[in-house]
Order: structure tokens, then sequence, then C-alpha cells
């Protein structure tokens, strides 16, 4: 697969919406992607509709852009825009202090007892076209580190951390996990907007350092151990590897007929009689509540959290976060979610109200990024 080496990539900073945060403009992971490719803002409780994707795939269509480091280790022979059909393998992370002037240092790290193969690629809005960060679909053993160098403008990007080897195409294959990311700049600033999302699903705990000038340059992060990730997943989400999300399981036709599917159908009935603002969500589906999509749900933050969470008999944003997930029934694998990571997306809008339960940050004068998948081990 051949790729073309570009290093530009268009301005963009507009809002997106992360799978699955405020400010992250986009559909649920499961049922569609945040194509948008607007640069979403910092975490509010606007409740603006937060999704993530599962995409990763190879795209021959991507520009590619090269290693911020030397962290590549001497078997690696494949240089910028050259693929490596069987993932190329990282060095023991050497450090590079800094990218050069061309972009914001990336640097990846594996703490995880497993290996892990990493391919870090953006969705922009058309006519753009992603760029993939290299080396791509990159080897990385227990304990190494990788570093990268992302373009200043590099907007809806994910730093995927698949489980399994590329295919003999060199394409990115079997279950994953991910971070997002949107690169910007404005007013002369670099930004960097990011979250962790579990919107999706849940297969990696992840954390995100982001290093600049604000004072929204901070750590978000999931320290359960890789040993303890899936622990307490609701029994029909498991699937393999993967803790699947409320949403992405339901959405999937062959998954309807079970009763987890239509566990919140009473209380869509008692929010379109009771409140005159809900009316409109007569006829929703469960899916369409735990995803925040369809008609209704896909548009009214208060509503999609409020069932989502359990609250429908005070669905406000004053409603404090030590009454959710109390009064059956809600959605179990958010509430599961907030107890294994805390301040983690486990559906979109979750960061609706003041609570927030999101980890969405905006850093200004951002100059590095530091991406670990297992930080507790």
């Amino acid at each position: 697969m051949t790729r073309v080496c570009l290093l530009v990539v268009p301005f963009l900073a507009t809002v997106f919406i992360a799978a699955c945060g405020s400010n992250l403009a986009g559909a649920p992971d499961s049922p569609t992607s945040d194509d948008s490719g607007a640069v979403k803002g910092s975490g509010s409780s606007s409740g603006a509709h937060h999704s993530s994707s599962s995409s990763g795939g190879g795209s021959s269509s991507g520009s590619t852009v090269g290693s911020g480091g030397d962290d590549a280790s001497a078997g690696e022979d494949a240089g910028v825009g050259e693929d490596a059909p069987s993932g190329e393998d990282a060095s023991s992370g050497d450090d590079a202090s800094e990218a050069d002037d061309g972009g914001i240092l990336v640097r990846v790290t594996n703490n995880c007892p497993i290996d892990l193969w990493i391919h870090s690629e953006n969705n922009p809005a058309p006519p753009a076209t992603p760029v993939i960060l290299t080396p791509d679909n990159l080897h990385l053993a227990p304990g190494a580190s990788q570093d990268y160098q992302a373009p200043f403008n590099w907007a809806s990007a994910r730093v995927n951390a698949f489980l399994q080897a590329p295919d003999g195409n060199g394409n990115p294959q079997g279950q994953s996990d991910k971070i997002e990311a949107s690169f910007y700049v404005q007013n002369g600033s670099e930004y960097v907007n990011s979250d962790i999302t579990y919107v999706d699903w849940v297969a990696l705990p992840s954390q995100i350092q982001v290093i600049g000038t604000g004072s929204d340059c901070t750590t978000a992060s999931c320290s359960v151990p890789y040993a303890q990730i899936l622990n307490g997943c609701p029994s029909s989400l498991v699937s393999g590897q993967e803790c699947l999300s409320a949403g992405s399981y339901c959405l999937d036709p062959n998954n309807q007929g079970d009763p987890y599917c239509s566990a919140l159908d009473g209380q869509i009935s008692q929010c379109a009689s009771n409140y005159s603002d809900c009316a409109g969500a007569a006829g929703s589906s469960t899916a369409e509540v735990y995803s925040c999509s369809g008609g209704f749900f896909g548009g009214s933050p208060q509503y999609c959290a409020a069932l989502n969470r359990g609250i429908l008999s005070a669905p406000t944003a004053a409603t404090p976060a030590s009454s959710f997930y109390q009064n059956p029934p809600f959605n179990t694998y958010a509430q599961w979610v907030h107890q294994q990571c805390p301040g983690i997306y486990a559906f979109p809008y979750d960061d609706f109200g003041p609570s927030n339960e999101s980890s969405d940050h905006t850093c200004t004068g951002a100059t590095q990024m530091n991406v670990t998948f297992c930080p507790g081990g």
C-alpha cells in the first residue's frame, strides 16, 4: 500500500464532538463515527454530543507524517510513507525532548503486559485527507515507547492500540482501544483537545498527559490494572477482550431481542408522558437512549443523560452525581465504567451537567502529548 508523504493539514478550529464530550461533535461510536472533523473545545456542561469511532484500519488515501524522535529500533526499515505489513518494532524509548518546529511531540507508551500495535490517524472534514503518523502499525512491546511528530493541525484524531498484529496487507485488525485528540492553532497558540472515551467499548485502561502552558494542561487517566479492566462488565456485553457499551451492543440488530435492550422502554414512555419537552421521545428505543441517537435522544442531552443515569424523577443539570445510578432501571454499563474509571465518558452527553462525567480537556500552548496504555500495569 503506497502512501504520499505530506506534512500539510488544513486548518480547522471549529468544534467537534467526541463519541462518542462537550464540544466534540459527532455521533456515538458504535452507531456512527464523528466524521465532521471539526475541532472540539474543552469539556462543558452543555452536553454536546460526544462520540468516538471504531475506525482505525489502514487508509490508502491517508498522508503519512514521520516520527518525531529516533526511537525506532535498528530493525525498523520502513521510512516515512512505507508500510510494514507485519508491524514495525519500537525501541525501548530514547527520549526526544520535543518535536521539531513542524509539529507536536506525541509519545506513546505500552505499560500493558501484552504486545500492542499502534495506528494513529485522523478523520478530517473533506476535502482534507487523513494524516497517519509513522511508523504506522508499530509493534510496541511491553514497556516500550515510541515518539511521533503530529502536525499542528490534526483534527479528529485517534491513537489506536490494537491487540493483534496487522494482517498480511499491513492493515490494522482485531480488537483495540483508543484515545481521541484534535490539534489546532488559534490566535498563534497551539491547542490540544483530548479525551479518553469508553462510549463504544472498554478494552484497555489508558492515560493522556498534555504538556503546555494553559491551566487545562493536565492528565486524564483510567488506572485500573489491565488484568482487572473487564471485571464486573455486564455479562451480556463481554465480547472477547472487550466490554461493549450498552449502545454498541443494542444497536446491533442481532441483540435487539435481548431484554437488556428494552430495559428503558418504560422510562421512555414515562418521560414522554410526564414532561412536555420530552413528548418527542415517544416511540424511541432503549438502544437510542444508550447511544443518545435517533430523532429525539440524539438532540436531547438532558433527557438522554437522565435516562442513562436513572434520574428521570429529577432530570436537571442540578441533580448531583451522588444520585446517579441509584434507582434502576438505568444504563448498567455506564454505571460500571464510572466505577472502574471515574470521570471517563461512558455514553454520549455524559458531560451534561456540572458533574461533567468526561475526561475532556483543552491544553493551550501545547508542546507534547503523552499517551500511556495500561498506566496501572
